[in-house]
């Protein structure tokens, strides 16, 4: 994969992410928070910037996803079949602060 696809892969992994915070609900945002390993005030201040913000946010070829779950954990997710045991086994081996203040 060449750099120029990597960047565009990487916009569009940002747009997506991005949407997911402007789009939810406000009664929706504390489970956003802890499905996406976010913070409150990280989607806060998403839902804060402007569409010309937002774009130019996303247009960054920088992933604002951050991995949450180390190479031992994601190895162990990987092999369980169970999906509600996977789901558990990573929210417990998250490391996240889950301000939701």
């Amino acid at each position: 994969m060449d750099n120029a696809v990597l960047s565009k892969e990487i916009q569009e992994l940002n747009r997506r992410y991005l949407n997911l915070c402007v789009r939810a609900s406000e009664n929706q945002l504390v489970d956003l928070c802890l499905r996406t390993n976010a913070t409150m005030p990280f989607i806060r201040a998403v839902r804060d910037l402007s569409s010309e913000q937002l774009e130019a946010l996303i247009q960054t070829p920088r992933c604002l996803v951050q991995p949450a779950v180390d190479e031992r954990a994601v190895s162990q997710a990987g092999q369980m079949a169970c999906p509600t045991t996977r789901s558990m086994f990573v929210a417990a081996a998250s490391q996240v602060k889950h301000a939701v203040a």
